[in-house]
């Protein structure tokens, strides 16, 4: 009788838990497949901004980002071959990449080029080549940003960078998140 008891009542348990253990089973499956058939990249991320930051890029953000992080960064002024067709090439390097970054700047509402970058982002993040869409605004209001990004900031991350330097640490602690997504691959990382 006891036995009886016990067995019915982990039935209905079970029975009433169905759903959370199908979707747990279908958790697991999902995450074996896209281990499978994971895309590999070329960088990590594109780097999308107005040729007036690139020295703030290179000094700034590209060694705290490739040295410290171990991350792979294209950056327009530093990869690209001089002779190749820059367009193909910024769409080939954007689909190539898992991440890109549009760095906005005050320059970079005038830029053409970036809005270009833009478009390719849009199609890329929609066929899931593109993992994340990254937006970091830098002297700059976010409410300045170019309307044209109105289109992907329902699925983009957007990062204010702060001019005082006391904010700074909680800035490259949420970039961090956002690009690596808990796995560093250089052991030695500050904070």
């Amino acid at each position: 009788m006891l036995s009886t008891s016990v067995a019915i009542f982990l039935l209905l348990v079970l029975y009433s838990k169905r759903w959370k253990i199908a979707f747990s089973i279908y958790g697991v499956i999902q995450r074996f497949i896209e281990q499978k058939v994971r895309k590999t990249y070329q960088y990590d991320l594109y780097m999308s901004y107005e040729v007036e930051i690139v020295i703030w890029i290179k000094d700034v953000l590209a060694p705290r980002l490739e040295a410290e992080w171990g991350l792979t960064m294209c950056i327009k002024d530093r990869d690209f071959l001089i002779g190749e067709s820059l367009l193909d090439t910024e769409a080939e390097c954007i689909k190539n990449s898992r991440y890109i970054i549009f760095l906005i700047t005050p320059e970079f509402k005038s830029s053409h080029e970036c809005l270009l970058e833009l478009d390719t982002a849009k199609y890329e993040k929609v066929t899931k080549n593109l993992d994340k869409i990254i937006v970091i605004t830098k002297d700059i209001i976010i409410t300045d940003i170019p309307l044209e990004f109105s289109y992907i900031l329902n699925y983009a991350f957007v990062i204010q960078w702060p001019k005082d330097q006391d904010d700074l640490n909680d800035t490259w602690r949420r970039l961090k998140m956002l690009l690596t997504d808990g796995q560093v691959k250089n052991k030695h990382v500050t904070q």
